[in-house]
């Protein structure tokens, strides 16, 4: 950070540094600005670290510098380096910070402030006997003079870029960690959950500079701790970083999963078996350890993220603008460096440093962007409906890979709600899903009646462990009683329980009838729905008593509906005393970008119109019709709106579910 630093005073504060470089050589814990006269100085070259001169795993160094001054001058501002120093500027003692063993006192976060305002002369030396140790070993910025209040300005910006920026990346990484953690897991988001760990693993890279503002804490927590914890998670945050970018709808492949996380756990070893004693390392390790791993992981890192971007956003995704955009941010900020004179063994720690952290800052708006557009509203409002000519409907019959299906509609009662029965508001409020994820293959939308009227039913989303969505069920009871919605919520989690890849759907059907059969019982009642899949561009369905399925093909622009052909018996409902008699069929139809499903409960067509008019299947099929180029939601609010113009009235005094899936 100590160089990024310097050259970010270079750009930004007008800074004139007539320093040259530092030179280093081995000093004495006694040593005095005498004997340094007589040690055998070296340059520092571009990419150097204080850590490669160590001639063991710690010990005291002498640095210095000459400093050119400009008139009028009467201060030097430098750091020293992480643990003790001790500074004399032409001999002069000028200043001391931090401590070496056994205290292991880190240094002043602020840097120093030498006044010398006595000094003859345009030129001058500044000399330092600093303790070095393995994970403590930055280059601290070369030293600049001036007159004192335009150093205390100065003094204030870069104790800013070494400390401010780190904390700043620290609490915004555990912000997007917490955050997008919850999101995440809420909205089953694999992209969420890519940045939280992007930003917990950014954070924890930074703890070691946070660590060291906090006055004392060496006291509690050893400091070679955030060290190596800082030196592991470095690696990680670049993995996620690159996940962020390229695992946003899909999931990774397994084999670029498995390489990504060999190759990281690789560069942490790395990192933290450097801080071990030369003493304790094998032979070969001095040959593993002479070459820094970390630049060639950021190359697989940066091309993998952009390859796999390209590769999976042929089709629409969310977040693949914004993935684009924190790939950019990222590696312009290295790349603005290098077009300013930075060397090219500097990039990797600028990426590090600054480029992530850029990328942090730019991550948690999008993130939270991400978590808002992942929840599609459940519950529609009025409104006004599209009055245009509905061409005549056509019913037709899908022709299906399995047996067509007998539907039948059977009649919702709804009957009034309890008063005071709070066991039953508690029942009905978990019976339908807080958001709908987004996938890129399928688009969907649900409302159900609102809370004014009773539920009868439930409908529920499922998703694959990646991430997409892996099918639904929508059932209807037709009553709301306690003993039905018992039936529903039991109905309901074994469902959730069975609905698993692999598990065919007549066998989830046949599984939950014999757990609900005592609940259905009880209720006096059967359950019609449906229990569905989503396959590529095909889904798959098992039908239980249910009206017709509506199915709007984009292409032609009609209206199919899904009915049997004649003399074939229908699966009979959960619960029917039929059930299991006969095998158990479903349904499979082709989807196409576009092409419209609609599923509803049978109350939605026993609506009738002030002049004694019946809504029915036609009525559906009119508001379906008119929905070309809407996305989901935007349907299940037209259609509603509709019925709502047909009944003339603004509440709707029966109890109703719909779901719509549109293929994108």
């Amino acid at each position: 950070m100590h160089r990024i630093t310097t050259i970010t005073l270079l750009l930004f504060l007008n800074t004139v540094l007539w320093s040259q470089t530092w030179y280093i050589a081995p000093a004495g814990a006694s040593g005095s600005p005498e004997s340094a006269r007589s040690a055998s100085f070296r340059p520092l070259g571009e990419g150097d670290d204080l850590g490669d001169w160590l001639l063991d795993s710690q010990g005291w160094y002498w640095i210095r510098t000459d400093v050119g001054l400009e008139r009028p001058t009467d201060g030097i501002l430098f750091d020293g380096t992480d643990l003790g120093w001790t500074a004399w500027w032409n001999n002069v003692y000028v200043g001391a910070s931090g401590s070496p063993p056994p205290l292991w006192g880190p240094s002043d976060p602020v840097p120093h402030i030498a006044d010398i305002s006595g000094t003859e002369g345009l030129s001058g030396e500044l000399l330092m006997k600093v303790y070095l140790r393995k994970g403590f070993t930055a280059v601290p910025p070369l030293p600049v003079t001036g007159n004192l209040a335009e150093l205390r300005t100065k003094q204030v910006y870069r104790a800013l870029m070494e400390y401010g920026i780190p904390a700043f990346v620290f609490l915004s990484g555990l912000l997007l960690f917490f955050g997008s953690l919850s999101g995440g897991i809420i909205g089953r988001n694999p992209w969420n959950l890519s940045v939280s760990m992007f930003g917990f693993f950014t954070a924890v890279y930074h703890i070691g500079t946070v660590f060291s503002i906090i006055p004392n804490i060496s006291a509690v927590v050893p400091w070679m701790i955030p060290i190596i914890a800082s030196r592991i998670a470095a690696p990680f945050a670049v993995s996620f970083w690159r996940r962020s970018i390229s695992v946003a709808g899909k999931k990774d492949p397994a084999v670029i999963s498995l390489i990504d996380f060999v190759l990281a756990a690789f560069v942490s070893i790395w990192g933290v078996i450097d801080l071990l004693s030369p003493s304790t390392l094998p032979k070969f390790a001095y040959a593993i350890l002479s070459v820094d791993p970390m630049p060639w992981f950021l190359v697989w890192s940066a091309t993998v993220a952009l390859v796999l971007w390209f590769a999976k956003t042929i089709g629409r995704r969310p977040n693949r603008l914004s993935s684009l955009f924190l790939w950019l941010i990222s590696v312009a900020v290295p790349a603005v460096f290098f077009s300013l004179g930075s060397g090219l063994m500097e990039l990797p720690g600028i990426f590090i440093d600054l480029g992530l952290s850029v990328s942090i800052a730019a991550t948690i708006p999008i993130a939270i962007s991400s978590m808002k557009s992942d929840r599609k509203v459940t519950h529609f409002d009025i409104l006004e409906a599209q009055e245009e000519e509905p061409e005549e409907l056509e019913p037709l019959l899908e022709e299906a890979d399995n047996d067509e299906i007998e539907m039948k509609t059977v009649t919702a009662s709804a009957p009034k709600v309890p008063k005071n029965d709070n066991l039953l508001v508690s029942l009905r409020s978990g019976l339908y899903p807080e958001s709908i994820p987004w996938d890129m293959n399928w688009d969907l939308a649900s409302a159900r009646q609102g809370s004014a009227h009773p539920s009868t039913g439930f409908h529920e989303i499922y998703t694959a462990p990646e991430g997409n969505l892996s099918g639904f069920s929508f059932m209807d009871v037709g009553s709301s009683d306690l003993e039905s919605m018992l039936f529903a919520h039991i109905a309901r989690s074994e469902i959730l329980r069975l609905h698993k890849p692999g598990i065919p759907l007549p066998r989830i059907a046949r599984r939950v009838h014999r757990k609900t059969s005592a609940a259905a019982g009880a209720a006096g009642s059967t359950m019609n729905g449906v229990i569905g899949r989503f396959r590529d561009d095909t889904l798959s369905f098992l039908p239980l008593s249910l009206p017709p399925l509506l199915l709007k093909r984009n292409a032609a622009g009609k209206i199919i509906t899904l009915q049997p052909f004649e003399g074939q018996a229908a699966n009979p409902a959960l619960g029917s005393p039929r059930f299991g008699e006969k095998g158990l069929r479903t349904v499979n139809v082709s989807m196409f970008g576009g092409d419209v499903m609609a599923i509803y409960t049978p109350a939605l067509l026993e609506a009738v119109s002030p002049g004694g008019r019946l809504w029915g299947v036609r009525g559906l099929a009119e508001a379906l019709k008119n929905s070309k180029g809407m996305k989901s939601e935007e349907i299940v609010a037209d259609i509603i709106g509709s019925l709502k113009d047909f009944i003339a009235r603004d509440r709707l005094d029966f109890p109703l579910q719909i779901l719509i899936i549109r293929k994108r």
